[in-house]
């Protein structure tokens, strides 16, 4: 299963809502001993400001820092905003990604277009580089579930070395060399143990190795 960001309450604990929340119980501890309405309005006015500041940041930690259950949406066009700027970073690199594990270029552009769909609608951390082994992952999932509703993605001879692995090893070799997916990563992608994973990478280097060493010795 592709795994979001734990969802923690320190991250609500950060010195930008804090210090306004010091603030807000400062002003409101103060005003039982101020006798100048002016002043008193003043405290007021400092509270509700320093309260303003630290919720809307706090709203926004929310959605991302409490238990499963419970979520608060706010400022989404500004996270829509962030998640299409990381993935307008990243983009090379998914579609590199899909134009190696899928020989059929307009096939793997429509699954990686569906994984960033997904990686968008379910990604409940922070939004920074992390996301990419997130959306990879459930592109592995699309392009599997493709491949066993079509009967495609068997080994075969081609022109494509690639073509001759399985899919679990094209997926552990191409994600592993091009995108720096840890075998941690590559074991929750495919269901399969990390000894597993690094078995599947040993079987496909000796596939790939005798073909890059004959190619070369024919230059």
């Amino acid at each position: 299963m592709c795994k979001t960001e734990p969802r923690r309450w320190t991250d609500l604990f950060q010195p930008r809502i804090m210090l306004p929340v010091a603030v807000a119980i400062a002003a409101l501890a103060a005003g039982p001993f101020v006798r100048s309405p002016l002043l008193l309005g003043v405290l007021g006015f400092v509270g509700l400001l320093a309260l303003t500041l630290a919720l809307f940041p706090a709203i926004k930690q929310v959605e991302f820092g409490l238990p499963s259950g419970l979520r608060i949406t706010a400022d989404l066009t500004q996270r829509e905003e962030e998640l299409a700027r990381t993935f307008e970073i990243q983009k090379p690199i998914f579609e590199e990604c899909a134009s190696l594990l899928c020989d059929d270029p307009e096939v793997g552009k429509r699954l990686m277009e569906t994984a960033i769909a997904q990686a968008t609608l379910k990604w409940r951390g922070p939004v920074h580089q992390s996301i990419q082994i997130f959306t990879l992952c459930w592109f592995v999932h699309a392009l599997m579930a493709h491949s066993r509703l079509t009967l495609t993605g068997r080994p075969a001879a081609g022109p494509n070395p690639l073509s001759q692995l399985t899919q679990v090893q094209r997926v552990a070799a191409v994600l592993s060399a091009f995108a720096d997916v840890g075998i941690d990563d590559l074991s929750d992608m495919l269901g399969l143990t990390p000894s597993q994973v690094q078995a599947e990478l040993r079987v496909a280097d000796g596939v790939l190795a005798p073909i890059a060493y004959a190619r070369g010795a024919d230059r």
